[in-house]
């Protein structure tokens, strides 16, 4: 018979799955960061593209983000469902 861990082993255990997790994100070429309301993605563009450069497909189960005619830097189907009418996009920097 197996017994609960500890706290301090579960705080141990959360600790590291944290650290590994934010190790994982940081490699993504994306910062993904959601809430039960909302879903924010970040992607880091050429400050040379303009607007019509970007590919966005927003719909209920899948999200796809790109520059035309390169692979996609987001195509993702989610097992939720999104609301495509609350989107925006903002330019932070050229």
């Amino acid at each position: 018979m197996s017994s609960s861990p500890t706290p301090e082993e579960r705080d141990k255990k959360d600790k590291e799955d944290r650290a590994r997790e934010k190790e994982e994100q940081a490699k993504l070429p994306y910062k993904w960061t959601q809430t039960i309301e909302d879903l924010d993605v970040t992607v880091a563009v050429p400050g040379n593209l303009r607007g019509k450069d970007i590919v966005v497909d927003l719909k209920k189960t899948y999200l796809k983000i790109g520059v035309k005619g390169q692979e996609p830097v987001i195509d993702v189907r989610t097992a939720y469902m999104l609301h495509p009418y609350i989107l925006y996009a903002t330019r932070l920097s050229r």
